[in-house]
């Protein structure tokens, strides 16, 4: 469905607007290439830079930020110093990546690539530590 931001006038005093599809992106045989070359242009955009195309064109860097993304087809992962992830994930979607937060994730769990991830806080050796605890069983 057309997201709602997305519908004109009249789409908005219709009941349950339907339109007749011309051009679908999913499913099309190059439609990987229009996402990764699109999602570049826009991490670009917002500061970062890929480390090496020639290894895997989905790691970018921000030397302004010192952050690091994985962009992954629709998964995108940041690390960093923390004060400056909520700019660089604003910058990201003002040019044009629209973000969500998936589907089941909360602040403690986090998926990626489709493997959980559960954020503790513990203590190892006398010291407080934050660790992440990947559970990779629904991906065998």
């Amino acid at each position: 469905m057309l997201p709602y931001e997305l519908w004109t006038p009249e789409m908005k005093m219709m009941k349950c607007p339907v339109f007749k599809l011309e051009k679908a992106l999913y499913g099309h045989k190059n439609s990987g290439y229009y996402w990764q070359e699109y999602c570049d242009k826009v991490c670009k955009k917002a500061g970062f830079e890929p480390i090496s195309k020639s290894m895997w064109p989905g790691v970018y860097f921000n030397k302004k930020s010192s952050l690091m993304l994985v962009v992954y087809v629709d998964d995108m992962k940041m690390a960093g110093p923390e004060e400056e992830m909520e700019q660089a994930w604003n910058d990201l979607s003002k040019h044009g990546i629209k973000l969500a937060v998936p589907r089941g994730d909360t602040e403690d769990k986090i998926t990626f690539l489709g493997c959980e991830s559960a954020r503790s806080e513990r203590t190892i050796r006398g010291h407080k530590v934050t660790s992440v605890k990947y559970n990779i069983t629904g991906q065998l």
